[in-house]
């Protein structure tokens, strides 16, 4: 379901009432080119969005799952919806239609390579393991 939340269509709802404040609120109270760090930030997008503002953004995650699926919606350079996605096919609960649970989701929604490459980006990193370690 992190796949849906982060990296499809229908999680850009969801990521806008998410990442929109703290965006406006780093755009407020930061100067563009200042360094942020994002705790905590599962497979990346919120880096991503941070560094698509201009900042310079870290990102610190201690899941290794979340690890690796950032590291292919980060690094490997997917093309826009070049994958299919099966989030729910151990989910049997609250399904409106008897095979809800066997629909595919396209990922990623957008290029972590373009976005990341646009004139006004800063830069991003991405560091594993504990927060306060």
């Amino acid at each position: 379901r992190q796949f849906v939340r982060e990296w499809s269509v229908e999680g850009e709802e969801e990521r806008r009432q998410c990442f929109e404040p703290v965006i406006d609120a780093l755009k407020r109270y930061v100067p563009v080119g200042g360094r942020v760090i994002v705790p905590g930030c599962g497979m990346g997008r919120s880096v991503l969005e941070v560094c698509a503002a201009g900042y310079e953004a870290l990102g610190n995650e201690f899941s290794y799952h979340m690890l690796i699926a950032s590291n292919l919606m980060l690094n490997v350079g997917l093309d826009k919806f070049t994958m299919k996605v099966f989030p729910y096919l151990m989910s049997l609960g609250g399904r409106k239609k008897k095979d809800a649970h066997l629909r595919g989701i396209e990922v990623p929604d957008v290029s972590a390579y373009d976005m990341a490459c646009s004139s006004e980006s800063g830069s991003m990193g991405m560091s594993a393991g504990e927060f306060v370690e």
